[in-house]
């Protein structure tokens, strides 16, 4: 049957219904260009519900880590390196946002 069917707290649709899912994260989010062809791959993706999940961009959950460890240790060096980090996200921001959302990132 097409219609939805109902129980207490739970639906159920028709499979053509649901939603497509995608997860994106690491070399394939790891510039504005990569994020442009995501995007791409998405548009292209038939049906209208679509649920996208995009992680960290390449190396970042490293730089991360890193970074807790220099903290950790009382290193200053991970200033200048999260500072580094910070810049490559609005680096890439800066290329896919309009100016004024990105004046809000600086």
């Amino acid at each position: 049957m097409l219609s939805e069917r109902r129980l207490p707290g739970v639906t159920f649709r028709p499979l053509f219904f649901r939603p497509t899912f995608h997860k994106f994260g690491g070399t394939s989010v790891a510039s504005a260009q990569r994020y442009r062809e995501v995007a791409a791959i998405v548009a292209r993706e038939p049906g209208a519900r679509k649920a996208v999940v995009v992680s960290a961009m390449a190396k970042v959950t490293d730089a991360l880590l890193a970074l807790t460890e220099l903290a950790r240790a009382r290193d200053v060096s991970y200033e200048a390196r999260l500072a580094e980090l910070i810049e490559r996200h609005v680096e890439a921001a800066g290329e896919l946002l309009p100016e004024a959302a990105c004046a809000a990132l600086t």
